[in-house]
This record gives C-alpha cells, structure tokens and sequence, in this order.
C-alpha cells in the first residue's frame, strides 16, 4: 500500500529528528578549558588548511552560513572590530561555513569585504563538538594553547573583546592599548 503524502513527510520529519539527535550525540563535546583537537578543511580556494597553523595565536571561531540574517549583521564587526584591531597582537579569526556550495560563500566574502579565512565545512557535527551549539552563529574563542576558553551562541561583540582582551593580559581601563574594547569598556 503505497504511503501518503502526510506518511511521507511524517517519516522525513522522524529521520530528520534521529538525525539531529543521534549524529551530535555521537560526537564527544567540549567543555570549556578543553584542548581543542586539530581539524582540517579546505578553505575559499579549495586549498586543506588546518587549525594547528595558527597554534600560538588567539582564534577566533566564527561558525556561521550566508543565509542567517545575524551572522550576515555580525560579518562587518568580525572584519572591523575583532580581526583588523586584534590580529597584530596575535588574533586570528576564521570563519566556519557551515554546508554550503563554495560558489554562494565565495560570492557572499567578496561582497561583505572580508580579509579574515573562511573554510568550508562538508557537515554539521564540528559545532555540536563546542558548547551551546544550538544553531549559528556561534563564536568561539581558543587560547594560544587550544584551550577553549569561550563559547556563545549569537555575537556578543563586547563579551568577545573582553575574552581576548584578558587573554592578552589587557586591563581596559588602564592598558596603553587602544583597542576598541577598551575604549568602550571606560564608558559602561
């Protein structure tokens, strides 16, 4: 007897379900303080690149796709007021695209102005790995080590400098940098 159109979506919709449930749950996750292990995904150009390049520095991972209306808001802030003012003092940022066709990322970099790497991301399972995973953006914030040290659903820009700017050793009230953070941080 064949199924109806409702039998079918209803057995698409339990699929997806398993799916969700049971492919994170297979993946062990990352608490905070947790080395983070090495991955290895192509980037913009189709060329492997590894996280352990940038071991040394402090990375900043920004998981995120072209179609989220507040990774597209928090794109411009990465660019500006993490990546171009932090990465002379060893900040790295690498955006995370999360399944989509190389073409539609390319076209989305190159309209939002980006210099910060992008890398492709074949599958949904690395972002279940870190702490409140639950859909994009998240940001996630490593030490020179690896160390997980922050990990947020959503762009708290202030939250984000404030992480780097004490990984640093930064005081923002007191600290001859003048990073954005800083600044901002004397007027709260």
């Amino acid at each position: 007897m064949p199924l109806s159109m409702t039998g079918i979506v209803n057995r698409v919709f339990v699929l997806l379900v398993v799916s969700v449930i049971l492919g994170p749950a297979a993946v062990q996750g990352y608490e905070l303080g947790d080395t983070v292990e090495d991955f290895t995904f192509p980037d913009l150009n189709g060329t492997p690149r590894t996280l352990y390049e940038h071991h040394g520095d402090i990375i900043v991972l920004n998981f995120f796709t072209t179609w989220c209306i507040y990774c597209n808001r928090e794109a411009p802030s990465l660019e500006n007021d993490i990546w171009q003012p932090y990465r002379d003092y060893g900040v790295t940022v690498i955006g995370l695209n999360v399944r989509e066709s190389l073409e539609v990322v390319q076209d989305w970099y190159a309209d939002m102005g980006l210099t910060y790497e992008v890398l492709m991301l074949p599958n949904i399972f690395l972002p279940y790995r870190f702490p409140n995973h639950e859909g994009v953006p998240l940001n996630v914030v490593l030490d020179k080590d690896m160390v997980l040290e922050y990990s947020e659903l959503g762009y708290d820009q202030a939250a984000i400098e404030d992480m780097l700017n004490s990984i640093l050793g930064f005081d923002p009230f007191v600290s001859e940098q003048e990073t954005w953070g800083g600044i901002k941080a004397q007027f709260r």
